[in-house]
């Protein structure tokens, strides 16, 4: 690892930020060569979105470009233990959650977000997406850990969320119910602790 950003990141406290900071070095220099990118995705978003309400013990990226997925994986080698799909860090300071490439492609209609972390940046998911996601594995498997995921995101971004985009979304994947019944769920919360 590049002699500059291991003390830094051995320095931050915070884990989430910790990863924040390797991943957007790792993307800004991926992307200064022209080799492609790498975006936030799955629960490590999920953690970012809520402020580390929810926490997650991996970190899912898509790594975007042919050439950006064979030199992270050739650092991630370098670095870290192959663990199932993914790899643990060897480093004290990152051994606490694996970096899992899941996709190589980012398909979702909205593009992602840029995050800045330091002057470096990294794209994270849009939170209106992961909600979606996590709505459809509340609906479809009846998953209470999505449920929650989704209260989550939703209760901490619900007044910066794009609700046209998010209305149609959860539409095409069938899972408008489940937005209103969650919505439902926050305001009858908010109702009882105002009264």
């Amino acid at each position: 690892m590049a002699g500059e950003l291991l003390p830094r990141l051995r320095l931050q406290r915070d884990e989430t930020r910790r990863f924040l900071l390797l991943l957007a070095w790792l993307n800004t220099r991926l992307e200064e060569e022209g080799l492609g990118r790498i975006i936030v995705t799955g629960g490590f978003a999920a953690e970012v979105y809520t402020g580390r309400v929810y926490r997650t013990m991996d970190v899912d990226v898509i790594v975007e470009g042919r050439a950006a997925l064979l030199v992270l994986e050739a650092l991630l080698r370098r670095v870290a233990e192959p663990l199932a799909r993914g790899y643990l860090p060897r480093d004290e300071a990152l051994a606490v959650k694996s970096v899992d490439i899941v996709s190589t492609v980012y398909s979702r209609p909205a593009p992602p977000v840029k995050l800045v972390v330091d002057g470096y940046h990294v794209y994270i998911e849009p939170p209106e997406e992961i909600l979606v996601r996590y709505l459809a594995g509340w609906k479809h498997w009846g998953s209470t850990e999505d449920r929650d995921k989704a209260l989550w995101i939703y209760t901490v971004w619900r007044d910066r969320l794009d609700w046209g985009y998010l209305v149609r979304r959860a539409r095409e994947e069938g899972v408008e119910d489940k937005l209103r019944e969650l919505a439902g769920l926050v305001e009858r919360a908010r109702s009882r602790r105002e009264a």
